[in-house]
């Protein structure tokens, strides 16, 4: 299988994907500890200009492939591969958790680079790693690092006994999610290595873990081999434990979820409601009445009756139809929330 490749002429990103070398997903060897005579690595520079390729073997035999063979190579092409298991593996790699299964840091800037027991014609041994045996199913993830900042296609030619999946092109691979605080609101960060077919993703909250609502859509690339990072405002985020994650929709309508991320978000406030928890009557301090609703924790709004409160700037809460659960008094003159508890009634 060919497949071409954009090779990125310069810019290393505003994250970095790939820990420090001499790590556990990116270590330092001289001499690959599987064999061969591929000069050192894995990625030692760190991660430049990236390209992010997933694949999957279709059948089971010896993996063999080259970047940039036939005198297509124009600059050091350095890579490593790690086993892919799903959007998990990339956060692990990140983490610095998950070894590569094959890596090679660039003798030299011709021949190409790659997998082969064999090097193709005009290829360097010092620029290739030995074939891996896999088998039907196998899952791989590489990173294609552009050390020298050139621009061009790259050709990436699968020639080894294992057939990879040619007419299934992966979907898209969550790299990472980030969440974190900034003054009242949060930021939500997350990237792709690759995307096909890629529609919008969602960005989903929870104040419990377990009940999500979507807070907010962001429109995909579509269809891209390059590493593409999105952000993502909430600008009304819950007081007290936030957590979030990334839905990802396709134009077919299939999805995919990240890993959970999760912030601490306080509100210094003199606004209370007590008790907490109730039986689905509790009194608030600090707040007017008017623009007041109560939500659900899917996102529906829930009757209640307002009265004057049992002291001064205090106001009486019932609901019309308590029911067990976490629920949110939105104030909208301040955009605030804050969560209620009820609890079910002796």
């Amino acid at each position: 299988m060919d497949t071409p490749s954009p090779s990125p002429p310069s810019g290393s990103g505003n994250v970095n994907e790939i820990p420090a070398s001499g790590s556990v997903s990116n270590p330092l060897f001289f001499g690959p500890p599987w064999g061969g005579t591929a000069l050192s690595g894995c990625l030692m520079a760190g991660e430049l200009n990236s390209t992010w390729i997933a694949f999957t073997v279709a059948t089971a035999g010896s993996l063999q492939f080259a970047f940039g063979a036939g005198g297509q190579q124009q600059g050091f092409y350095d890579w490593a591969m790690w086993p892919l298991t799903g959007a998990a593996t990339c956060t692990a790699i990140r983490n610095n958790i998950q070894a590569p299964v094959r890596c090679v840091w660039n003798a030299t800037t011709l021949g190409g680079t790659g997998l082969a027991n064999t090097p193709p014609p005009g290829g360097d041994p010092g620029n290739y790693a030995p074939a891996l045996p896999v088998n039907a199913g196998d899952r791989f993830i590489i990173c294609f690092s552009n050390w020298s900042f050139i621009n061009a296609m790259v050709t990436l030619d699968f020639f080894g006994s294992a057939d990879i999946q040619c007419g299934t092109v992966m979907p898209v691979e969550l790299l990472w999610v980030t969440a974190k605080v900034e003054d009242a609101h949060v930021n939500v960060d997350w990237a792709t290595g690759s995307e096909h077919n890629s529609d919008h993703f969602e960005v989903l909250r929870s104040g419990d873990g377990s009940t999500w609502e979507a807070i907010g859509m962001v429109t995909a690339a579509g269809d891209t081999w390059s590493t593409t990072e999105y952000h993502y405002i909430d600008e009304l985020p819950l007081p007290g434990l936030d957590h979030y994650r990334i839905r990802e929709v396709d134009v077919d309508g299939s999805s995919q979820e990240s890993d959970v991320v999760t912030v601490n978000v306080n509100h210094p406030s003199d606004v209370r409601i007590s008790p907490q928890p109730n039986e689905g009557r509790f009194v608030v301090t600090g707040l007017e009445a008017n623009g007041l609703t109560l939500i659900d924790g899917t996102g529906r709004e829930v009757g209640m009756d307002i009265a004057q409160g049992p002291w001064q700037a205090s106001i009486s809460v019932a609901m019309e139809q308590p029911a067990p659960g976490i629920y949110f008094l939105h104030h909208s003159s301040t955009g605030r929330a804050f969560r209620v508890v009820v609890k079910r009634s002796l």
